[in-house]
């Protein structure tokens, strides 16, 4: 039994109704950016092959189902129109009508594909950003928080080969936290080239999915209704009206919410529908009401009727009302499927300044450190160890005294203790009263890694914590030399030293008496001792980065980085073959710490150097990122970057020390690279040897 291609999905018995008299064939078709046009009923709320497509005359299709199911409906629904004014309809007849008609209409059709189509844009706006899919999974902190315990390591920890580990879980637990943010770039930069062409398929076949599903839903419904059974327990009657007269919805059949809110019934729950309103023709609405509800008395039916249209409505007459009404179409039905959309998606969407970094950098303002502190007027001591004649002494001092008094007019200088200026460097600094009890004498750099030109020493001075500069005698010459490179590289050596005096002031008007406190927690102390100068460094030259040749100091500084990696890597890795001999792990670590710190802090002055936008990204070195990769940390630098950049962003208002500790997750990321994994026990510090085993590689086979 075949009905035809043209399938109604607002039955023309529906629509005669409302149709143009005195013939009622047509009817007033009315758009929201088009004037409102006759249609033949006939061809009016109805679609080419809408339900179901050409079949032999012996197939009973949906449409066919449909129309035949339409007769008992037609009948009904006649009866309805021709009761008396107030009297209660059959609440069996009234549910069975709003079940047919409500379900079947275009409009629900449309709100499916738009609902579809939306949920896939907002899916694919979120799976396909990383800051989305950090937030999501709680990678967008510092440190292992409860959303990344729930959605990555309660998985990873089950596996067999992650439990047999000798290394507590919440030991693993930090590794592998670091290795997910460490490689969620590279996850998305493979899932874009799998998910994006997918997302983009599904959305080209949004139309054909919602037809089949809609249908799908439809041939359910004619077997059982659940929307019917509910309905038959509202009160109905039919309420009639005299001017203006009612439109016909293309939704069909309205609801009003307990708040008075009117919504495509389709799109309503069905436990927050109070009230239901089909209108029958243009002077009749049959409505029914749940547990005594009365509808409002500033319901504006009409105009909550165009609001919940998606597209069109169907008028018997072409009048001001009409006109009135055009403007409304769809403005409630699809800002109901945006918002819908919009609340689904609110906790996987990462808005600007959710991220801790946003979050930092919106509480500060450029400057970024606080202004104020300190004063201007102070008193340093200058003096010369072993540097030159007279004549170089009073060029370079009056230089030194020069460039203090510039930068005390933009930082808090008022700790600086003094500057020596030596021909002896290392000498000086061993000389250097620190005032603190049981302090060791400060040392140069180690001559394997580099060497020493400059160097800020804390001092303590009448209770109060200050920093005496120490510069090498070649600097100080180069200030006054006729080298204009010289001059200026002189200037950024001098600059960073006074950018870490401070520093101090820094600390100190933030978290008062934090240089003169012991840090709670023994591995927090032990691994702070490894950082703290990484994060002086990265300050010092962040800050300082206007200062000398840019592209030069980068070379030095990429440089630096690099030889530390590779000296890093063999002088530990060689020790730890002699471990396997000696099994004396305080000596392992004497040798491994300072490496690890160098690594830490080069890495760090050369980070805050490219904060500069004139400088290079350390990905532009080759040689960098050649060792980089073979030592194993070309990820983690773009991370050790990221945090840098947050503490720095901080600078001076920081609210708790624990901002600074929150770093040493970085000094356990080198020893893990270094098969050393570091935890607390009741004895203290202990540190587990990893013999020819990738720590870091297992928990990544297993997270995949």
């Amino acid at each position: 039994m075949n009905s035809g291609p043209n399938q109604h999905y607002i039955p023309a018995f529906v629509q005669r109704a409302f149709g143009i008299s005195p013939r009622k064939r047509e009817i007033w078709y009315v758009e929201r950016e088009k004037q409102p046009t006759k249609r033949a009923i006939k061809r009016t709320g109805s679609q080419d092959n809408f339900y179901s497509e050409p079949t032999a005359k012996s197939v009973f299709n949906l449409d066919a189902k449909i129309t035949e199911s339409e007769n008992s409906i037609a009948k009904l629904l006649h009866t309805i129109r021709s009761t008396v004014k107030n009297k209660s309809v059959d609440p069996e007849h009234a549910a069975a009508i709003v079940a047919h008609l409500a379900p079947r209409t275009a409009h629900i059709r449309n709100s499916l594909k738009q609902g579809m189509s939306g949920l896939l844009e907002e899916a694919k706006t979120v799976l396909l950003d990383a800051e989305n899919i950090k937030s999501m999974v709680g990678l967008d902190h510092s440190a292992p928080n409860k959303r990344f315990r729930s959605q990555i390591f309660s998985k990873i920890s089950k596996q067999p080969e992650i439990s047999k580990l000798p290394v507590p879980e919440h030991v693993l637990e930090r590794i592998a936290f670091y290795f997910a943010r460490e490689n969620i770039s590279s996850f998305m930069d493979n899932s874009l080239l799998i998910l994006a062409p997918a997302f983009d398929k599904f959305l080209k076949s949004t139309g054909s999915l919602t037809r089949d599903s809609h249908n799908k839903a439809l041939e359910q419904m004619l077997q059982s209704n659940p929307r019917e059974i509910h309905l038959r327990e509202f009160s109905w009657t039919v309420e009639y009206i005299e001017t203006p007269r009612a439109i016909l919805p293309d939704c069909v059949v309205i609801a009003i919410r307990a708040d008075g809110e009117a919504v495509p019934f389709m799109l309503a729950g069905k436990d927050e529908i109070k009230a239901v309103i089909l209108p029958i023709s243009p002077r009749q609405l049959l409505v029914g009401f749940r547990n005594g509800y009365e509808l409002p008395q500033s319901l504006d039916y009409n105009l909550e009727a165009a609001r919940c249209s998606y597209s069109f409505f169907l008028s018997s007459c072409n009048d001001a009302e009409v006109s009135r009404l055009r403007p409304f179409i769809s403005e409630g039905a699809k800002s109901i499927l945006n918002e819908a959309i919009e609340k689904g998606f609110s906790d996987f969407r990462t808005s600007p300044g959710d991220s801790q970094f946003d979050k930092a950098q919106e509480q500060t303002e450029t400057p970024f450190w606080p202004t104020g502190l300190g004063s201007r007027h102070f008193q340093y001591e200058l003096s010369f160890r072993s540097f030159g004649n007279y004549e170089l002494v009073e060029l370079v001092g009056a230089q030194i005294r020069c460039v203090v008094s510039e930068l005390s007019e933009v930082l808090p200088l008022d700790r600086l203790d003094g500057i020596t200026i030596a021909g002896d460097y290392p000498a000086a600094l061993q000389e250097i009263e620190r005032g603190f009890e049981n302090t060791q004498s400060v040392e140069a750099m180690s001559c394997d890694v580099g060497v020493g030109i400059a160097k800020m020493v804390t001092v303590l001075r009448c209770g109060k914590v200050k920093g005496h500069v120490v510069i090498s005698g070649g600097i100080g010459q180069a200030l006054t030399g006729e080298d204009g490179d010289q001059r200026n590289f002189g200037l950024y050596v001098v600059v960073k030293q006074f950018v870490l005096v401070a520093m101090i002031e820094f600390i100190e008007a933030a978290l008062p008496g934090t240089f003169l406190s012991q840090i709670d927690g023994e591995l927090d102390g032990w691994l702070y001792g490894q950082i703290d100068g990484a994060l002086n460094a990265y300050v010092a030259a962040r800050i300082a980065a206007g200062f000398g040749d840019v592209e030069t100091i980068f070379e030095t500084k990429s440089e630096l980085l690099a030889d530390s990696l590779e000296h890093m890597q063999n002088t530990v890795l060689k020790e730890k073959l002699a471990y396997r001999r000696h099994r004396n792990i305080d000596r392992l670590s004497e040798i491994a710490l300072p490496c690890v710190r160098q690594v830490l802090i080069f890495a760090a002055d050369l980070l805050g150097h490219c904060g500069n936008p004139e400088s290079r990204s350390p990905q532009e070195s080759d040689n960098l990122l050649r060792v980089l990769e073979q030592v194993g940390l070309k990820n983690w630098l773009e991370i050790y970057r990221n945090d840098l950049e947050q503490f720095y962003r901080k600078l001076g208002r920081w609210n708790s020390f624990d901002e600074f500790l929150v770093l040493n997750i970085h000094v356990e990321r080198v020893f893990w690279q270094l098969g050393m994994v570091p935890w607390l026990t009741r004895e203290g510090v202990w540190i587990e040897i990893f013999f020819g085993t990738d720590t870091m590689g297992l928990i990544s086979r297993n997270g995949k």
